[in-house]
């Protein structure tokens, strides 16, 4: 539902793969949470590796294939160059029995098998090395326009390239109940956690405003209903009881938040004690992982990041900006509830022709705290307010206080739970039962039944 690569390019053995894979995987990771250890976890997550995989020919160099944890939890998995696989614990928590998360897994075995990778860069190759030859002979003027108009011919042509990947998700899903079905796991097992993490996308992007279909982390990828109709009807298999255990054994205790620049946000605000400050998220925007955290609307997005100052005075933080490709021109000096700022934008030459950035920087003692807005230059006007409401709301708070991450807890349900009750004792807000009946696969209005297994946060 969320599987991906790293960006194109090309690759021609396993070596130079995975030499690819060592330059880019950082970057990955840290634009998705970072990565997650737990000896437990990591263990069980290597025993389905090795059990998934044992029947199936790895291609040479890619064996034995390596998994590791995202830690966010959004439900994504992917496999990056070098044939390592990741799995989210978003991924993880939202899988309802071992069949379910050994058909992810197997998923992403399928496209390491099918060097699935190398496919997608030799075509991105071909396919803009084909765009070059048939405009070198027709373009005339700079070399810059001539540049420009290849740009817009490969990207009139990227549709291309989206049905390869689509082609290559539905082979992986095929290479998965293949998997499945010779290591024994239910082969519409995948079906099922396709359809539930769809609904989690559909739910967590709509409560910002944003419509699925067009969201980017669907581009490429066949729509959820055309894989599941590809499987064909999905029986209604009885869950094996000893691997569903299992799987609840190793998500007791996870994290059920995600930290953002080491901070956590909750009931609508952003709190991060080691730095003593705290602010209000803006209603409508969801929070993405990067080195800039990405507050993204339908319209809009905010950043925020907090950079290690040292000695450096606000002052001299221009001079540090530069240093990490941050500039900021058109200063003008204030202050904020009590933090020395200072306001600015981003030089024109920065960013596309059509877009206006506008950036806050708060001393917030040994760092800065950096805000900007990002927005077409034509709604800036209307986005402002949202970026001065979320600077007007920083507050100093008390780095003594204890704050630490909410968790899942697996345990069996009782007579009398309901999903209501669980989401008011866990705290979690508007939206939180939503949340659990979607991680638990309950559909509206159902309640867990008694003897089953339930995920809760805490």
């Amino acid at each position: 539902a969320a599987c991906a690569t790293t960006p194109p390019g090309v690759v021609a053995n396993a070596e130079a793969e995975r030499a690819m894979g060592a330059q880019t995987t950082p970057g990955f990771l840290q634009a998705n949470g970072g990565v997650y250890e737990e000896a437990r976890l990591q263990a069980y997550l290597d025993g389905l590796v090795a059990r998934l995989s044992a029947g199936t020919v790895i291609p040479a160099g890619f064996s034995p294939i390596r998994i590791g944890v995202l830690d966010t939890g959004a439900p994504l998995a992917y496999t990056v160059p070098g044939g390592q696989i990741y799995l989210s614990r978003g991924l993880i928590a939202m899988s309802n029995d071992e069949a379910e998360l050994a058909a992810v897994i197997a998923h992403e075995i399928g496209h390491v098998t099918a060097r699935h990778i190398a496919e997608r860069r030799a075509a991105t190759e071909r396919l803009i090395l084909d765009v070059a030859r048939k405009e070198r002979g027709t373009q005339s003027g700079s070399r810059n326009r001539r540049i420009a108009i290849i740009t817009q011919k490969v990207q009139e042509r990227l549709g291309e390239l989206d049905s390869f990947s689509q082609e290559q998700e539905l082979d992986a899903d095929r290479s998965s109940a293949a998997i499945l079905r010779q290591t024994g796991y239910d082969p519409g097992s995948l079906g099922r956690v396709l359809e539930r993490i769809d609904a989690w996308q559909s739910w967590r992007l709509a409560s910002a405003g944003i419509d699925a279909l067009e969201a980017d982390e669907y581009n490429g990828y066949p729509a959820t209903d055309v894989r599941i109709a590809a499987f064909g009807p999905i029986p209604d298999t009885p869950v094996d009881a000893a691997g569903q255990a299992r799987l609840m054994a190793v998500i007791d205790g996870m994290p059920a938040e995600d930290t953002y620049q080491g901070g956590l946000i909750r009931n609508g605000r952003y709190r991060n004690l080691d730095r003593g400050v705290s602010f209000d998220m803006p209603d409508g925007f969801l929070p993405f992982h990067g080195e800039r955290t990405r507050l993204a609307s339908d319209d809009a997005a905010l950043e925020f990041q907090i950079i290690e100052a040292g000695n450096a005075t606000l002052d001299e933080a221009q001079a540090v900006f530069a240093e990490r490709d941050l500039p900021i021109e058109g200063v003008r000096r204030s202050v904020i509830n009590g933090f020395p700022a200072m306001i600015g934008s981003v030089p024109a030459d920065k960013i596309p022709d059509n877009i206006g950035a506008r950036l806050v920087v708060l001393d917030i003692g040994d760092a800065f705290l950096v805000m900007g807005l990002v927005a077409e230059a034509q709604r800036m006007a209307e986005m402002v307010p949202v970026l001065e409401g979320v600077t007007a709301s920083i507050r100093q708070d008390d780095a003594s206080a204890a704050l630490s991450r909410h968790r899942y807890r697996t345990r069996r349900a009782q007579a009398g739970d309901s999903i209501a009750a669980i989401a008011r004792r866990g705290g979690l807000g508007e939206g939180g039962q939503r949340r659990l009946r979607l991680l638990n696969g309950l559909a509206p209005g159902a309640e867990p039944e008694p003897g089953s297994w339930i995920k809760v946060i805490e």
